[in-house]
């Protein structure tokens, strides 16, 4: 998926200001954390744009900023390189003129090799220019697997400069929080202070109620109001799964695919075909822990949207009490939302992310090992699970298999036909 076009950016108006008036009071540092697609390249591109300055009022420093995808960078791509890069991407051509003190002062800088020492100091002429230079650093935890630059020397240069300088600060881009981070780099730093320490963290997760109906507006093609609801009701505020859903029932419109029902239906089934990619990433990076919560939540769900009784599953709702860290974290992502309905007292997010784990738990069922080798994969074996808890998570995903006999495409269709309204959507 494209980074969203600024003429189109919408929402995101709360972590803007925050961002902006970090960026522009004294160069602090934020942390955009949030799964895959959910437009944290989208915001930092839209930083760089400076589209937003007009509404901002005056700004007291002249703000450059630079753009890092640091999934592309090589593995030879040295410190040296990253601040060469930096500092092209800050030169419009008049800044680093020869006749200009600051050119002296950079070329002294980069003769250093880029050293810490001559970096402060050309930084500190900066800010005398009162000329702020802004890192945005795209993949920040793909550093973490970098040859080069996972070093202390590196993280630690980062946080002394953005620290002491006034005229740098930096945006970050992770999938993990800055405590996993500092928790990554702790080895690099045993007796100094964690690298991340400065950053403020800014959680991106779903978009609003009023947001997605704004987004799915932006169409030339007017959907209906049962459009409207069936694309929540299946991709709840995900952006990326917004964009998709909404993508593929235009084009069953345009296909002038007869009948609401088979329209929707298809819809349904394009949207898992693509979500898988980016449910199974994210799985693979979740905790054990989160993994448990989202399960149980997502299991006591899933019987209500196809009519049936829900599960006898106490022991693992209890279990939610133990897990209040995780269930924080998925909610501030999205991927679950409250339900006072349901007895665990939340729903998932998007519906097709509980089909995805449906069409998870049909395949694991065929090995008819009780889920051992899947329950393995998860993390899950030897303590992990009380033998209650277990017992209940194995019956429950049999008694899946048994709704599910035609595969996942049972809930697609409910979700087409309208079965558990009100209940397996967004109020």
């Amino acid at each position: 998926m494209k980074t969203v076009d600024t003429t189109y950016f919408i929402n995101r108006n709360r972590e803007l200001r925050r961002l902006v008036g970090r960026i522009t009071n004294r160069g602090q540092c934020s942390a955009l954390v949030g799964e895959p697609r959910v437009g944290k390249t989208s915001i930092l591109h839209y930083l760089a744009a400076k589209t937003w300055q007009d509404n901002f009022g005056e700004v007291e420093y002249q703000l450059h900023f630079a753009y890092f995808d640091l999934q592309t960078i090589g593995s030879q791509f040295t410190q040296a390189n990253f601040w060469e890069q930096a500092f092209y991407q800050l030169d419009d051509g008049k800044l680093f003129a020869p006749e200009k003190s600051i050119s002296r002062a950079y070329n002294s800088c980069r003769e250093s090799g880029f050293s810490t020492f001559m970096l402060e100091r050309f930084l500190l002429q900066l800010g005398e220019e009162k000329i702020r230079l802004v890192l945005l650093l795209d993949e920040f935890d793909s550093l973490l697997f970098h040859p080069v630059l996972n070093r202390g020397e590196f993280f630690g240069s980062l946080r002394s400069l953005a620290s002491r300088c006034d005229s740098l600060a930096m945006v970050i881009a992770s999938r993990q929080s800055l405590s996993s981070l500092n928790t990554s780099t702790q080895e690099l730093s045993r007796t100094g202070s964690p690298f991340f320490n400065i950053f403020e963290e800014i959680t991106l997760g779903a978009f609003d109620e009023k947001t997605t109906q704004e987004f799915l507006s932006l169409s030339q093609k007017r959907l209906s109001s049962g459009d409207h609801k069936y694309l929540v009701r299946i991709a709840g505020g995900h952006p990326f799964f917004l964009q998709i859903a909404r993508s593929s029932l235009l084009d069953e419109y345009e296909e002038k695919t007869k009948g609401e029902s088979l329209r929707w239906q298809k819809t349904g089934e394009r949207l898992l075909d693509q979500a898988k990619h980016i449910m199974d990433d994210t799985w693979r990076l979740w905790t054990p822990e989160m993994k448990q919560a989202f399960v149980t939540i997502a299991l006591d769900e899933m019987p209500v949207i196809l009519g049936e009784k829900q599960f006898d599953i106490p022991a693992l709702v209890e279990s939610l009490a133990d897990l209040a860290p995780e269930v924080r974290s998925l909610k501030a992502r999205g991927f679950i939302r409250d339900d006072k309905l349901l007895s665990s007292g939340f729903a998932v997010g998007a519906e097709v992310m509980l089909w995805w784990l449906a069409d998870q738990l049909i395949i694991a069922l065929r090995s008819n090992d009780e889920l051992g080798a899947w329950l393995r994969s998860q993390q899950w074996d030897g303590t992990f699970f009380k033998k209650k808890e277990k017992d209940q998570l194995v019956k429950a995903a049999y008694s899946v298999g048994n709704f599910l006999k035609g595969g996942v495409e049972t809930f697609i269709t409910a979700a087409a036909e309208g079965v558990g309204k009100g209940i397996s959507g967004p109020k």
